[in-house]
């Protein structure tokens, strides 16, 4: 695949607005979710803490990551541990659960955001 400026710049893009949309998505929705976990709205807000924790872990460990396997295995990694974390919280039935699972999508998260922004400062 030829990384032009122009499709890096959209992957850059898209990949840049997954972590904003993924918790926009998700605050309107914290009432209800709370209700129908039978949880407390409190106990649910800490699952935001717990995502941007997991974002920061993920930060430590994707860099050295990359180095030693290369950018692509590592970006590809993210986007399915991403993935398939955020359609497993769909089905979480505890909060421990929920905020548990926000740590692994919000580490594959961050080792999307990572991988790609190397790149395009390489070709830019």
């Amino acid at each position: 695949m030829d990384l032009n400026p122009r499709r890096v710049a959209l992957l850059v893009a898209a990949n840049t607005a997954l972590a904003p949309f993924a918790i926009d998505a998700y605050l309107p929705a914290m009432g209800i979710i709370a209700e129908s976990i039978g949880a407390s709205i409190h106990r649910t807000e800490l699952s935001i803490s717990v995502f941007l924790f997991g974002f920061a872990l993920g930060q430590l460990c994707f860099g050295p990551l990359s180095d030693r396997m290369g950018r692509k295995p590592v970006l590809l990694g993210g986007l399915v541990v991403f993935m398939l974390a955020s359609l497993a919280i769909t089905m979480a039935r505890t909060v421990c659960h929920a905020a548990g699972l926000a740590v692994y999508s919000s580490a594959g998260r961050r080792g999307l955001r990572g991988q790609l922004g190397g790149d395009c400062a390489r070709l830019l």
